[in-house]
């Protein structure tokens, strides 16, 4: 309140009043929900030979990448690009890369953002193994992801990322399927939210309760329509976001490409009515 009666009346500018409310909301959001998911992690197993470390490492462009005995559940340690390339110099003829494996930090995905900034500083570390209910690898999360909530996306000469949120038209917006809907509401004063979902993605996935592709879109109930645009394996990688059509009535499902009648029969009934290593 306090922020937004300073930015009415002139004491802040736009952006320093966003830098503001991002520092706040460290202590509302979890690290699962600016992790990399596990979908996305680039790793090594234990067991990789030199040649095939070097080529990952080339291949990833990653300062740090998890290492691990059989499956991702299993990470034993982080390999860090400097003490491979201390290995490649000064002990070529002893390659194993479990001895290059630095200590792992795991932490819970209910962590607060505040919580995981105090012991990045605090433990002096980086990167951390993010971990399920279940005790499974759910991602991982670094500092510069805690960075970006408040700053914003920071890319470097070597990250090739979708913008999280571009204009494309007065009314229509393209954005990440990751972006979370904390974010696309703070920026443009919308109410998109869902019981299940943190993101955009999710919102659609968990709204008409099935695997989706590329054309597939609904209306919420209060007249904002998502489109599905394109898809990376089973994830949403980008969705228009429009402002409602004045010729269309808010919460109108929206027919694609297959017929009305299948997608009714998948939507939940509100809607009948009406988401990498650094």
């Amino acid at each position: 309140m306090i922020v937004e009666e300073s930015y009415e009346g002139g004491l802040i500018q736009a952006d320093e009043q966003l830098f503001i409310e991002n520092i706040f909301d460290l202590s509302e959001r979890t690290v699962g929900q600016v992790m990399t998911p596990r979908t996305r992690i680039v790793g090594l197993p234990t067991n990789s030979d030199e040649k095939t470390v070097l080529n990952k490492a080339c291949e990833a462009r990653f300062t740090r990448l998890p290492i691990f005995e059989d499956d991702l559940d299993q990470i034993i340690g982080i390999l860090h690009i400097k003490d491979l390339a201390r290995q490649q110099i000064h002990n070529q003829d002893d390659f194993h890369l479990g001895k290059l494996a630095r200590q792992t930090v795991f932490v819970p995905e209910s962590l607060s953002l505040e919580e995981m900034l105090n012991r990045f500083r605090r433990e002096r570390f980086q990167m951390a193994v993010v971990i399920d209910e279940y005790g499974g690898t759910a991602g991982l999360v670094t500092i510069e992801d805690l960075v970006e909530e408040v700053v914003g996306e920071i890319l470097d000469e070597f990250d090739q990322e979708i913008a999280p949120i571009k204009r494309v038209r007065p009314n229509r917006l393209r954005v990440r399927g990751d972006l979370l809907l904390d974010e696309l509401n703070q920026h443009y004063d919308l109410n998109l939210e869902h019981p299940d979902a943190d993101t955009v993605g999710g919102l659609l996935m968990a709204s008409l309760g099935r695997v989706l592709r590329p054309g597939d879109m609904f209306t919420t109930q209060e007249g904002v329509r998502l489109e599905v645009e394109t898809v990376k394996g089973l994830a949403i990688q980008t969705v228009l976001v429009d402002t409602p059509p004045e010729d269309k009535e808010p919460g109108q499902a929206i027919k694609t490409e297959r017929t009305e009648e299948s997608h009714l029969s998948s939507m939940s009934p509100n809607l009948k009515e009406a988401p990498d290593n650094r």
